[in-house]
């Protein structure tokens, strides 16, 4: 094994074990009872609380609509964030008028929006979707940016004067280079998007993890408020990773 793979299995062998270390001490901690059942179920309580639930089917319900607003508003977001991103870098007649907005509202965090979003939307999917996507749409537009506007001319001026057009220019040079600030944006994102969706999900939804977190809270159930917070962790995570392999994937040229 070369000296790059053995650091790859180290790394993957501290981070199974920092996992594991901290499901023994859960274990260890609820088993002697250091803390009342009552505050942290024991690990077996949770587990036989989500086999109940899936047999139940309304765990399906609640994974698959959390799904459904993950996607649908982290891909909202990220499609408008880089695309109004590449126009903002690119024209200074749309930086003029668009960045001031994006500034002003900058500041606003992603959870003030949630009481307005119930005002606009109620409980409809379309408020908790709009949620994500504002909290999905900054690290996206300002990583794109931030990623195009570090391109160096030069480049950009070697590829007109061979000839490429903007289109060209953009689809060949500027995009490209930008694609690492753009990925880490939609990673960021896409942890922020969860963040956002449990907040939605706790005060304007009948399903869902976060409303299932928020009924647990309601009848103190809670084994069922941690079998939330696993999931969600576990479906970031997901997400993540993939958003991570994919930045390799597609980097592989520049040996990421």
């Amino acid at each position: 094994m070369t000296a790059g793979g053995r650091a790859v299995s180290a790394r993957r062998v501290r981070r199974i074990g920092s996992v594991v270390g901290v499901f023994a001490l859960w274990t260890l901690v609820t088993h002697l009872e250091l803390v009342s059942p009552l505050f942290l179920p024991s690990p077996d309580r949770v587990v036989r609380r989500g086999i109940s639930m899936w047999a139940e089917g309304t765990l399906q319900e609640h994974v698959l609509a959390s799904l459904s607003r993950i996607v649908k508003g982290f891909t909202l977001g990220s499609v408008v964030g880089v695309g109004l991103g590449a126009l903002v870098a690119e024209f200074a007649t749309v930086r003029r008028m668009v960045r001031p907005v994006v500034e002003l509202l900058r500041p606003l965090p992603g959870l003030a929006w949630v009481p307005l979003a119930i005002v606009w939307f109620g409980i409809a999917e379309a408020g908790k979707i709009f949620v994500i996507f504002y909290g999905t749409f900054y690290p996206a537009f300002t990583n794109t940016v931030d990623g195009i506007q570090r391109v160096n001319p030069r480049v950009v001026s070697c590829a007109r004067t061979l000839g490429a057009g903007p289109l060209r220019v953009f689809r060949a040079v500027l995009l490209p280079a930008a694609m690492p600030s753009i990925l880490t944006g939609l990673s960021i994102g896409m942890g922020l998007a969860f963040s956002f969706l449990v907040a939605a999900e706790l005060v304007a939804a009948t399903s869902g993890l976060g409303w299932m977190i928020g009924n647990g809270r309601r009848f103190f159930r809670t084994d069922e408020i941690v079998l939330g917070m696993v999931l969600i962790a576990l479906l970031g995570y997901v997400f993540i990773t993939g958003i991570v392999k994919l930045r390799r994937y597609v980097l592989r040229w520049q040996g990421e």
